[in-house]
């Protein structure tokens, strides 16, 4: 196939990732040529190998870091520049819902800092949302108004969890789930645990979990796995309801 040969007129153009190969002679003596593509794209190697000049075209997965081979990356925000912050939080909700289109789940850690309209933009654009609580009755009754409200947050996609929980206290999830939120199925929870406060700090979370993989009942850290797959199974529950709602 010889679609452009002896193009001299054609300066620029976009290879689609979907494009698998290209044939020998497609852009031969093109001589102002300037390729678009993908890494690791048949446009890419086509370029390389018959030296057109190549400009790639970043996704997200370009800026993420592996954890996992092919089940977990994570995409770090921005450190140490404020302006540049400032215009890429403006377009956060629009960075999301890109990834969303390369990964199976796309999980966000929410923070006040990105703004206030950035904050509802991307609760708007989650399928479930954790709200992290602390374990104290009126920050637990200040999320559980917003819920009822449903303007930003909403029941039906709506888990609350109380972050370093702790049993001993007043305020612990039996008496938070009867006597002030009123409701039946106990609140999730993620209890202060020592060893994921220390992983968190050291970058060692996915060690620590595959290690808590072989954990015992008698462990002073089954409790914390027990409640952290509770939440998940909450978590994976409003999913499936949401859609079959769909």
């Amino acid at each position: 196939m010889q679609a452009f040969y002896y193009c001299a007129a054609l300066e620029s153009i976009e290879i689609p990732k979907s494009v698998e190969d290209i044939g020998s002679y497609a852009f031969d003596s093109c001589s102002n040529l300037t390729m678009s593509g993908y890494s690791s794209s048949a446009a890419k190697t086509y370029a390389s190998e018959n030296s057109i000049p190549f400009k790639t075209i970043r996704t997200a997965l370009d800026y993420a870091k592996i954890v996992l081979t092919n089940r977990l990356e994570i995409l770090p925000g921005i450190e140490n520049d404020k302006e540049q912050y400032k215009q890429v939080k403006e377009k956060y909700a629009q960075i999301i819902s890109l990834a969303g289109k390369y990964y199976d789940m796309v999980i966000v850690d929410l923070d006040k800092s990105v703004g206030k309209q950035a904050e509802i933009d991307i609760l708007n654009i989650s399928d479930i949302v954790v709200a992290l609580v602390p374990q104290r009755a009126k920050q637990i009754e200040k999320i559980q108004n917003m819920i009822n409200e449903g303007e930003i947050l909403k029941e039906q996609n709506t888990v609350m969890a109380i972050g370093r929980y702790v049993e001993e206290s007043k305020y612990n999830a039996k008496n938070i789930t009867r006597n002030l939120l009123r409701k039946k199925d106990l609140i999730n929870t993620i209890p202060y645990n020592t060893l994921f406060f220390d992983s968190t700090q050291e970058g060692t979370v996915i060690d620590l979990f595959l290690n808590f993989m072989r954990i015992k009942d008698r462990d002073t850290n089954y409790t914390f796995v027990e409640e952290i797959k509770r939440l998940n199974e909450t978590i994976k529950g409003k999913l499936e309801i949401l859609q079959m709602m769909r």
